[in-house]
């Protein structure tokens, strides 16, 4: 990995699913996001991945967070109801996307150097990509977590190099952005970044640059097989392969959602809460 390339690894925390008796399941990959809401000036703050991995027979999460040098990792634990609040998710099945509100306090800033992607700024959706012009084959970053046999501890997140090989013509349209790259089991939901372009002359800033335009939502991934000597325990078996990627279109949508659903209950919850009480006593 080259050195201009260490501030992505900065955007992603690792998850981990865990059945009914807290045993994993699984581990996937997602991002931080915020946003804000104009009407009262607030920020929302959002953790994003693929509805997918934490679907299906999963009973809660645990988010794992980038410590900063010489911290222990920050675990956030939660449940893996569906629904809006700070500890369930909302989410998109159709589009395959999945939102969990944060509490900001949970989280200490001083432990952690976790990025956050903020939804208007840190983003290119599939008109904005076509308004700045680009086009397939243009080249992106995309930052997981290598899964490996169960009985390896390796948590690392990787930079993989990707290349853009199809853009949907409208935002409206349910297909996928298509991806050309290298993946393995473990990148569900691991954001993929434009790759941009730089001047040699100048000192790299990746993290000022970063631009995320989108989730990794299914992978095709090499093959990873068992070695017979000790010195190489592992070994790959690379190729490009072909990755859909949920476009920020949804993301957006999807925190838009969440935050109108927030408002909502902190608006009106009280009255329908007082109203309810009215009725209870004339019954």
């Amino acid at each position: 990995m080259r050195a201009d390339e260490r501030a992505y690894l900065d955007t992603v925390v690792r998850l981990v699913t865990l059945d009914d008796q807290d045993r994993p399941l699984g581990t996937g990959a997602g991002v931080l996001c915020r946003c804000h809401d104009t009407f009262k000036e607030r920020e929302f703050f959002f953790l994003v991945t693929t509805a997918h991995l934490i679907g299906g027979d999963c009973e809660g999460v645990i988010v794992i967070f980038p410590p900063r040098e010489g911290a222990e990792p920050v675990l956030y634990a939660v449940t893996a109801e569906t629904g809006t609040g700070p500890e369930t998710w909302s989410m998109d099945r159709r589009r395959d996307i999945a939102a969990l509100m944060l509490e900001p306090a949970r989280i200490p800033a001083d432990r952690t150097r976790a990025r956050w992607f903020d939804a208007k700024e840190d983003m290119l959706s599939v008109r904005e990509l076509r308004k700045r012009g680009i086009e397939p084959g243009a080249a992106g970053l995309r930052v997981g977590f290598v899964g490996l046999p169960r009985d390896s501890h390796w948590e690392c997140p990787v930079v993989r190099p990707v290349i853009v090989t199809e853009i949907p013509r409208h935002w409206w349209s349910l297909m996928p952005l298509l991806l050309e790259g290298t993946a393995f089991p473990g990148d569900s939901g691991s954001p993929v970044i434009l790759k941009p372009e730089r001047d040699p002359g100048l000192p790299p800033d990746s993290a000022a640059e970063t631009r995320l335009i989108g989730l990794t939502e299914a992978i095709g991934w090499p093959q990873i097989r068992p070695s017979d000597t000790d010195a190489a325990p592992l070994s790959f078996t690379e190729g490009p392969t072909p990755v859909r990627l949920v476009p920020v279109d949804a993301l957006r949508d999807l925190l838009q959602d969440a935050v109108n659903r927030v408002m909502f209950a902190e608006t009106f919850g009280p009255l329908l809460r007082k109203v309810r009480g009215w009725f209870g006593r004339t019954e």
